[in-house]
């Protein structure tokens, strides 16, 4: 297994439902590590008591005005080159890269390569390390207006 994704609950939605902090513990001991991670948002409250308390018309928009709270995660892993590298093949390699670049996860996608050029000596890994490397530093551009906006406090 290279890539994992999983989408535990933060809240008891239903009954036997996984907890995040159950799929934390699990992976811990494992090869992997998150490389995305994003709560997903619901309103929190009995629709009862809303329908008695607030009425039909506001229970009608509830799901699209009212606040939300984080309810759930997806939660994305990979899995780590530096761990268990035997049982990652030159197949295991290539997929891992072709996740990482996918996912934006340059940095690994570039261990990933240098593992496979360390390991196989391959022309084919060297041209992923190169590409991994111009996706970097195309994400790092694309992404420095944002960092010099927040630097300024204009953006949080």
């Amino acid at each position: 297994m290279l890539a994992v994704e999983f989408e535990p609950g933060l809240i008891d939605a239903y009954e036997g439902e996984y907890k995040f902090w159950s799929t934390l513990k699990a992976m811990d001991g494992e090869p992997f590590w998150i490389c995305d991670m994003q709560a997903g948002m619901a309103v929190r409250g009995e629709a009862g008591v809303l329908r008695k308390q607030a009425g039909m018309p506001t229970l009608r928009w509830l799901d699209k005005l009212a606040p939300r709270a984080p309810a759930w995660v997806n939660v994305r892993y990979l899995r780590s080159v530096s761990a268990a590298q035997e049982l990652i093949d030159r197949r295991g390699l290539l997929l891992s890269w072709v996740f990482s670049d996918i996912l934006g996860q340059h940095t690994h996608s570039l261990m990933v390569a240098n593992e496979g050029v360390r390991r196989f000596g391959d022309e084919f890994f060297l041209e992923m390390a190169a590409h991994s490397i111009r996706r970097l530093r195309r994400s790092m551009i694309l992404n420095a207006p944002g960092w010099f906006m927040r630097r300024i406090g204009l953006k949080s």
